[in-house]
């Protein structure tokens, strides 16, 4: 029998290809904030920013490889893929409330993750396989068919 993540095949390809997406965006990010690092401040925005992107691509990393090899543990790390997401939008929300550079654009930019992470963390757990097997101690060693 098949070792299956997810109970549809499709969700699992739409997860894969949001996955790739995420890492190709977050891969390019942390490129990006490498260029931007100051050595001179320890404790920057820019060293910060870098550090989350890392951690983001990291375990986009690990999920695709997961979900790749049909493991079990795909989806906590998806989980944490997406929750590290949305907590990274969250405190670049905060960070510009606090900087009072908010625009019009924004509340449709920052809206939209929100709902497209939210949309992906709850498929990733609603249509998630959650049939446990076990093997029958009575039943090793004898032949079914």
């Amino acid at each position: 029998m098949k070792n299956r993540i997810f109970k549809y095949r499709i969700v699992g390809i739409v997860i894969f290809l949001f996955e790739l997406f995420l890492l190709f965006l977050f891969g390019y990010g942390t490129y990006d904030s490498f260029i931007e690092i100051g050595f001179e401040q320890i404790f920057s925005v820019q060293n910060f920013i870098f550090l989350f992107a890392v951690s983001i691509f990291i375990s986009t990393f690990l999920s695709l490889i997961l979900l790749l090899f049909r493991n079990r543990k795909a989806i906590l790390y998806l989980n944490i893929s997406y929750i590290l997401i949305l907590f990274f939008f969250v405190l670049g929300f905060i960070k510009i409330l606090i900087e009072k550079s908010f625009e019009e654009g924004d509340t449709f930019k920052f809206f939209f993750t929100f709902s497209i992470i939210s949309f992906f963390l709850l498929i990733t757990n609603v249509f998630r396989n959650k049939k446990v097997q076990f093997l029958e101690l009575d039943d090793i060693g004898k032949h079914k068919d």
